[in-house]
């Protein structure tokens, strides 16, 4: 679906964009409202007995698998912060919420101050986002062209 909105907002299109993301959002609501609605339909005790009749092995190895869904989900936030001087930040925040029995909401609050702090303190940061925001006004930009075109 990516790559057929990425073709749309390459010409223009609005429309284009929309359906192709009515699309998604169908395709996202059918994929959680059609086993709803078996289950729904079949009841609690059937879907029991199917679930205990799966064997062990392949509950097992379906939690190994959810196991690697973390490991994949900290490599992809290690890849993300490749930049040096971002490394204390993770370290901070793994170690502080390894020791302290702070819940996701307390975690991210501080990482959101830990943030904002770094930012107004970065003076190459700051220069940086400026660049990324004179893209983002150029492409609106384009795009608002575009639009009084049609």
């Amino acid at each position: 679906m990516a790559h057929v909105a990425d073709r749309q907002a390459e010409k223009g299109s609005l429309r284009g964009l929309d359906a192709v993301n009515m699309a998604a959002l169908t395709l996202q609501g059918l994929r959680i409202a059609i086993p709803t609605i078996i289950v729904i339909a079949v009841g609690a005790g059937p879907v029991n007995a199917a679930l205990n009749a799966i064997p062990d092995v392949i509950t097992k190895g379906l939690a190994v698998a959810g196991g690697f869904i973390v490991v994949v989900g900290y490599a992809m936030v290690i890849n993300m912060m490749a930049t040096p001087e971002l490394w204390p930040f993770f370290f901070l925040g793994f170690a502080l919420s390894a020791v302290t029995e702070l819940n996701l909401i307390a975690m991210g609050i501080i990482g959101l101050v830990l943030a904002l702090i770094y930012l107004q303190l970065s003076p190459r940061l700051m220069v940086e986002m400026m660049v990324v925001e004179a893209k983002v006004v150029q492409v609106q930009d384009h795009l608002v062209t575009k639009l009084m075109q049609f």
